[in-house]
């Protein structure tokens, strides 16, 4: 899985003699996830056939590598999300899916932003009972509130204006 993760990623092979950087950068990202999950460099080395030297020298270059490479620490980002399961499917969209979900998400905002103006003119009449509901909140013990609301009911229907 991860193997395949990482050569899609940085659309490389990652079981080659090949020492181009797209095939290096692929084989540090996957030495460093594994080494991160806590195998060995002899045990990387062997499934990548290459010696545990080669994976050592990853271990001990990598992080100052994506200090200054962008593309490697976004490449690398991506492999792992994908091998731990947090991968988000935004990362293989195309420009044009990209701006349907832009769209769809805009709509999505407009419409709940339509729904809380029209919560907040419901209730904006109540704003004048803000000071009532604290205390009742503060004082009515939990449990209560049944038998609170049925007394202030009572108390409310004997009083005539």
């Amino acid at each position: 899985m991860l193997q395949l993760a990482v050569e899609s990623i940085m659309d490389s092979t990652l079981i080659t003699t090949c020492r181009k950087r797209p095939h290096i950068n692929a084989r540090m990202i996957f030495s460093k996830i594994l080494l991160d999950k806590g195998h060995t460099t002899t045990s990387i080395g062997k499934y990548l056939g290459k010696s545990h030297c080669t994976v050592v020298h990853y271990k001990q270059r990598f992080d100052g590598y994506i200090m200054n490479d962008k593309r490697l620490k976004e490449s690398y980002e991506h492999a792992k999300a994908v091998y731990y399961g947090s991968f988000d499917p935004v990362y293989d969209m195309d420009k044009a899916q990209l701006k349907h979900e832009i769209f769809n998400l805009r709509n999505k905002v407009q419409k709940t932003e339509e729904k809380m103006e029209q919560i907040k003119k419901q209730y904006a009449w109540k704003a004048e009972f803000m000071g009532i509901q604290e205390l009742l909140y503060q004082k009515v013990p939990k449990g209560h509130e049944k038998g609170v609301q049925q007394a202030l009911n009572r108390y409310l229907n004997g009083i005539h204006y």
